[in-house]
């Protein structure tokens, strides 16, 4: 016995699919364009000794290198100096790193990923 099944609308559920895709991508785009600027902010008043972690400022160069760039669906949150690194990690003069990016972003991730989420859910309605 053979059973021929035949599905109507096939190309038009992967049309909406494809518009789904698109729409998910740019709610997460828009999401990572509004916090980008927060995450940076958390970050400057981590190292300005605004919350949990230790002070990080000494001729406030660290703090004015903050930088934030979306690449690939991700936000970047970045400093060229070459000594973040040893500040965010420690040393072995410093064995406790400070953890401002790290900290930083958890702090925000909650309320990101809540952002994300609402926003995936208007698009796909």
């Amino acid at each position: 016995m053979v059973v021929n099944l035949k599905i109507r609308g096939i190309p038009t559920v992967i049309a909406r699919l494809n518009n789904v895709s698109k729409e998910v991508k740019q709610a997460v785009n828009v999401a990572l364009q509004e916090f980008g600027p927060l995450v940076k902010e958390e970050v400057e008043a981590s190292i300005d000794g605004l919350r949990a972690e230790s002070r990080s400022v000494a001729t406030g160069a660290f703090l004015e290198s903050i930088q934030f760039q979306i690449v690939n669906n991700a936000v970047k949150i970045f400093s060229e100096v070459p000594y973040a690194k040893y500040l965010e990690y420690g040393t072995t003069r410093m064995p406790e790193g400070r953890r401002h990016f790290l900290n930083s972003f958890g702090r925000i991730r909650p309320e990101l990923n809540k952002t994300i989420k609402e926003l995936i859910h208007q698009a796909v309605k």
